[in-house]
């Protein structure tokens, strides 16, 4: 049980790291 909510939260943690980047990327190119 344990496993499976640390690997949601990696999950969720690396799709909100991958959305902040692109809007990072957004920025720099001035979208």
């Amino acid at each position: 049980m344990q496993n499976t909510k640390t690997f949601l939260s990696n999950h969720l943690l690396a799709r909100k790291e991958r959305e902040l980047s692109s809007l990072c990327t957004f920025r720099i190119l001035g979208i």
